[in-house]
């Protein structure tokens, strides 16, 4: 922030707030209603999520742009680019995966969330979070070999041995692979800095809502 050229407000939501995408996406647009009414003229609100779970989609500009990550989730943000989301997780998209945030800032019903180890506790809580009738369909869909990786996204600038360690531990203790991939700290500065590329950004302008494409590319657009 302290880098950045432009004075910019920060909001803040509930890590793990994407767990229930339609709660998130009705507390994102009070947020936005919120700043549009404030009295205060902005020039973009931008928004540090993808997708998420289609929480984004249906997000309105209704007096001031709104600016987001061509991106399906986080990931894609910590490590800076979407074409590196691919290229690790192509085969395995619904793969967990931690970063210092999430592991120094989560509830324990999040990080549980994150660290479950069988297709047994993925559908418990599955049936949770959706309903016994979805979640037998939802373990069967996603892929088995996600579980067998740990995967920490490393960001230099703010790296944690002790976050690195704790999951290193995690995975030794759980027979999984442990995979450390190198973040970077880019998209956040695109965002922040007002350099809206259109390769990796959305520009939502007044009257539209954003709307998922899920592709890998376009990944959302406006209309």
């Amino acid at each position: 922030m302290a880098g950045m050229p432009h004075v910019i407000d920060l909001e803040f939501t509930a890590i793990g707030s994407h767990d229930q995408p339609d709660a998130l996406r009705k507390s994102l647009q009070k947020k936005i209603d919120s700043a549009e009414q404030s009295g205060r003229e902005y020039d973009a609100i931008l928004l540090c999520y993808g997708l998420c779970g289609n929480a984004t989609a249906g997000l309105a500009a209704r007096s001031t742009q709104l600016v987001v990550p061509r991106a399906h989730d986080c990931c894609t943000i910590l490590l800076g680019s979407k074409n590196l989301f691919k290229q690790h997780f192509e085969k395995c998209p619904s793969q967990a995966f931690f970063s210092r945030g999430q592991i120094e800032h989560h509830s324990e019903a999040h990080l549980h969330h994150l660290w479950i180890k069988t297709p047994e506790e993925q559908k418990a809580l599955f049936a949770k979070l959706y309903g016994e009738e979805n979640a037998a369909e939802m373990v069967k869909a996603m892929d088995p070999s996600c579980s067998n990786r740990l995967v920490y996204i490393n960001i230099k600038p703010t790296e944690s041995r002790e976050c690195i360690e704790q999951c290193r531990e995690k995975a030794e203790i759980e027979n999984k692979e442990y995979v450390q991939l190198e973040g970077s700290l880019s998209l956040i500065r695109n965002l922040m800095s007002g350099n809206w590329y259109a390769e990796d950004f959305l520009v939502v302008k007044l009257g539209k809502k954003i709307s998922g494409v899920y592709d890998w590319d376009i990944v959302m657009e406006a209309g």
